[in-house]
């Protein structure tokens, strides 16, 4: 391909992936890299998270994930709900369906463990409920065509992936033949409370798009790693 017509297409795409890239999942992965994945979480796919020092974090093992990291958001598997934690070596309970489905969870009073009293105390130091809401978002690394599946049940990650949920909608409607690229991105606010200071929180950028057609065996692997164990 001539740099003219590499030049034309990031004008009218945005980032580019790789043709020998497009269409893979476990791409350069270690077979002790795959062990892990297949036993010691349970699924095929990396589940990632944000940590508490923002930064991006492979749960298996808190090996952190570069900011800026570009990925394929598989936006169709995409799933929400609630998630009750049963304790150490527990399977959780899950409530949860596909966002492109229509899935939409039932509200906290629907569920069991009403009783705050009964609720184990917390890190805040406050009685914390076992049912939190919590999203996963399928992710194609854009180099290493890995699956990264991000997670996460608090306020600000959720929040980032309300807005590239909203983001994808608009996609849905306009560009329905393509999946957004995103950078991996941290953002920031200031804490009401003064002593706290600045938060750090997960930030998802668009910078492009990619094909479906491309990323078609990361979203079926997507649909089967989540029938598997979530480690989280």
């Amino acid at each position: 391909m001539s740099e003219a017509t590499l030049k034309e297409q990031r004008k009218e795409e945005g980032a580019i992936i790789p043709l020998d890239k497009r269409g893979m999942v476990n791409g350069g992965a270690s077979p002790a890299s795959a062990y892990l994945s297949r036993h010691g979480v349970g699924v095929l796919g990396t589940f990632i998270k944000f940590g508490k020092n923002g930064t991006y974090q492979k749960q298996v093992d808190d090996t952190p994930i570069p900011s800026g990291t570009e990925c394929v958001v598989v936006y169709d598997q995409i799933r929400a709900g609630w998630i009750k934690f049963q304790g150490k070596g527990m399977q959780p309970i899950l409530k949860m369906g596909l966002v492109f489905d229509g899935f939409n969870p039932v509200e906290r009073e629907d569920l069991d463990d009403q009783d705050q009293s009964s609720w184990e105390i917390g890190l805040s130091g406050q009685p914390q409920d076992p049912w939190q809401m919590q999203v996963l978002l399928p992710l194609q690394d854009t180099k290493s065509g890995e699956l990264l599946i991000f997670g996460t049940t608090s306020k600000t990650g959720r929040a980032a992936c309300d807005n590239l949920i909203s983001l994808c909608m608009r996609m849905q409607r306009s560009e329905s033949d393509y999946y957004p690229v995103i950078r991996l991105d941290v953002g920031s606010f200031e804490h009401r409370d003064t002593r706290i200071g600045k938060i750090l929180k997960p930030q998802f950028t668009r910078i492009g798009r990619a094909p479906k057609a491309d990323v078609t065996l990361a979203a079926t692997d997507a649909a089967d790693d989540f029938q598997d164990e979530i480690p989280f």
